[in-house]
């Protein structure tokens, strides 16, 4: 009888350390704050700091020949409807902060098109393994052609500068 107490104190107390491990990391990722951060406020508080955690995010390549394919070093979101928002909570309590931006760099000889999507934690670190920018040049939308078999659409990438 005393091997089947022992075997449940034994689980107990395993219990209890996974439930405090999880409760601190909850805490800490929700309430304490590194260097340089604050614990977000507000949707206009989360915009702004995704604006300026964008280069910790991952680069996508968008794979077109013949234009710039790197990280975007300036851009601009002061488009209207540029920015959303949406705040989560996951399973076990951490709150999760999803920004989508949309904007255009500046500085560059051809404009491009940059989205990213950013998921912060409450203090504003990113989750950088989910979190992603990608800058698309900007090209003429794609036209129809004749195609031998019927019309089609072209995806012929067409410079839209308008440096042109």
């Amino acid at each position: 009888m005393k091997k089947i107490f022992r075997i449940r104190y034994f689980f107990l107390v395993l219990a209890i350390l996974i439930v405090g491990w999880i409760g601190e990391f909850v805490y800490r990722t929700n309430n304490s704050c590194g260097p340089g951060e604050h614990i977000i406020q507000s949707d206009v508080d989360a915009v702004e700091t995704a604006k300026r955690q964008t280069f910790k995010a991952r680069y996508g390549s968008h794979g077109i020949p013949g234009y710039i394919d790197e990280m975007p070093g300036s851009v601009e979101y002061d488009q209207a409807g540029c920015c959303t928002v949406r705040r989560s909570r996951t399973i076990i309590g951490v709150i999760i902060w999803e920004v989508s931006l949309r904007g255009e760099t500046t500085g560059e000889p051809k404009k491009r098109y940059v989205d990213a999507l950013m998921e912060l934690s409450n203090c504003g670190a990113v989750f950088d393994e989910v979190s992603y920018i990608i800058a698309e040049p900007r090209t003429k939308p794609p036209k129809m052609y004749l195609l031998p078999d019927g019309w089609g659409v072209g995806y012929i990438f067409e410079d839209a500068s308008p440096e042109r």
